[in-house]
């Protein structure tokens, strides 16, 4: 589902869609120019990292409904279901860096909600060596 890399600066963020390939937002650098969605590589993805992440959203939900007593996302997709929503977004170019960016883009896919609280995703990330 989703997974992530440290990039020094900042989180990079996509889809894992299995057989070594992912869906994310890519351009020109890391400074966001001619960004879109593009299914590439894990290599790409990694970009060089040899650690990601997945996110664990189902921990992600318990931890805010015990806490809160509220769903945190109205609806968790499935594995195909996630894969199949990125799909729809290759080649879609309306990256902002403040308001839909890769993040958004993943969080989208997930839950229907381009929102993800990064104080969430932190705890519950497990870490795999590329």
């Amino acid at each position: 589902d989703i997974i992530g890399i440290n990039r020094i600066t900042y989180l990079h963020f996509g889809i894992y869609i299995g057989d070594n390939r992912v869906i994310h937002y890519q351009g020109d650098g890391d400074i966001g120019i001619n960004n879109y969605v593009i299914e590439t590589s894990m290599s790409e993805f990694m970009n060089g990292q040899t650690q990601y992440f997945a996110l664990d959203f189902e921990h992600i939900n318990e931890e805010v409904k015990d806490k809160f007593g509220i769903n945190r996302f109205d609806k968790i997709y499935s594995g195909w279901e996630t894969v199949e929503r990125a799909k729809s977004k290759l080649f879609e170019k309306n990256y902002n860096l403040i308001f839909n960016n890769c993040e958004h883009f993943a969080s989208w896919c997930k839950t229907g909600s381009k929102e993800m609280r990064q104080c969430f995703s932190f705890l519950h990330r497990r870490y795999y060596k590329y």
